[in-house]
């Protein structure tokens, strides 16, 4: 496999960071090694993936709905998920993650599964979160479904890493922004009443502006990105539906904003993402409140933020009182109230 294609696969694996209780159930162990030895007999060659690959277009637009489809949205430790069917048609959950690129999976799912994955020596996935990396391999699930909707085969990330949370559980997995991008005219997360829409044909019908605002979004390695501006100094934040906390930014955009010393430390939490854990003391989590924040077309006052050590990000708990609407046709993000 071509360095191109791997980093294709591989970009931006950016899944929850979720903020739990310190309660010393973390553990990122690697999957056992019965499970990788599985994963070994189930191998796929380069050439037969680049076949697939290659076939995918077309692949996914037989049986693709017309009309959208909707899914109840749970909640799982603040992040929403939907339940779906998976390879075996039995259910299957995803957290709906804007801020993954990828479809992810855990690698002892993957073994029971028989999801085929490439040799790790042709070519291995970088997985990169907040609290660190991981290493993971690049696969192909065999079919999941989307409703009515059942797609015989599409790219993965298999996870190596496991955490004692919600995502070690064997039927759960990361449900990136990258397919819905594909084949979604739109994607609606309406928090207030529990629902997710994929719109596959039909264009999303712009809502009155009396109870709603927009604003741009761009795609960077494979993630929704807006522009946020408190008085004179913008910067890029990726929206991250897989992430619990509201408004993130680091220690560089603190300083252009001159609030580095305003900023106070959070205690007694622990960081759960891809690449491990760590203690909110360790990760210098800090919170300050910016005295105006404008952000997705609207403008809030006395806005408190995070100060961490990732990427900036605007996640669930922002965006938790609003209907959210990705417009792919038009590149506009919405929220509704």
């Amino acid at each position: 496999m071509n360095a191109g294609l791997v980093v294709g696969l591989a970009l931006m694996g950016l899944c929850c960071l979720g903020l739990v209780g310190c309660g010393g159930f973390v553990n990122s162990a690697r999957v056992s090694e019965s499970a990788l030895r599985e994963l070994g007999g189930y191998q796929i060659n380069r050439a037969e993936f680049q076949r697939r690959l290659q076939g995918l277009p077309s692949a996914l637009k037989r049986g693709m709905p017309q009309e959208p489809v909707a899914f109840p949205m749970g909640f799982e430790e603040g992040l929403p998920v939907i339940r779906t069917a998976g390879p075996d048609a039995m259910p299957m959950e995803w957290l709906v993650d804007s801020g993954a690129a990828r479809l992810v999976v855990g690698g002892a799912w993957a073994a029971k599964q028989k999801v085929r994955t490439l040799p790790a020596q042709q070519a291995q996935a970088t997985l990169m979160g907040v609290v660190g990396n991981e290493q993971g391999l690049v696969g192909w699930l065999p079919a999941m479904s989307l409703g009515p909707w059942r797609i015989e085969g599409y790219p993965c990330l298999v996870r190596l890493a496991q955490e004692r949370s919600w995502l070690e559980q064997s039927h759960h997995g990361i449900l990136g922004f990258e397919l819905p991008l594909r084949v979604c005219r739109y994607l609606t997360l309406d928090y207030p009443q529990r629902r997710v829409v994929f719109g596959f044909g039909e264009s999303f019908v712009r809502p009155p502006p009396q109870r709603s605002s927009h604003c741009a979004f761009s795609v960077r390695g494979g993630v929704p990105v807006v522009i946020l501006r408190s008085g004179k100094v913008s910067w890029e934040s990726i929206v991250d539906t897989g992430s619990f906390n509201g408004i993130e930014i680091n220690d560089a955009i603190a300083g252009r904003l001159g609030v580095v010393s305003l900023a106070k430390a959070v205690e007694g939490l622990t960081l759960v993402g891809l690449g491990g854990a760590i203690e909110s003391e360790s990760a210098s989590l800090r919170t300050v409140t910016l005295p105006q924040l404008e952000a997705l077309g609207g403008q809030y006052e006395a806005a408190e933020v995070d100060v961490t050590l990732g990427l900036p990000s605007l996640g669930s708990y922002f965006l938790k009182d609003y209907r959210v609407t990705f417009d792919m046709e038009q590149g506009q993000l919405w929220l509704e109230w």
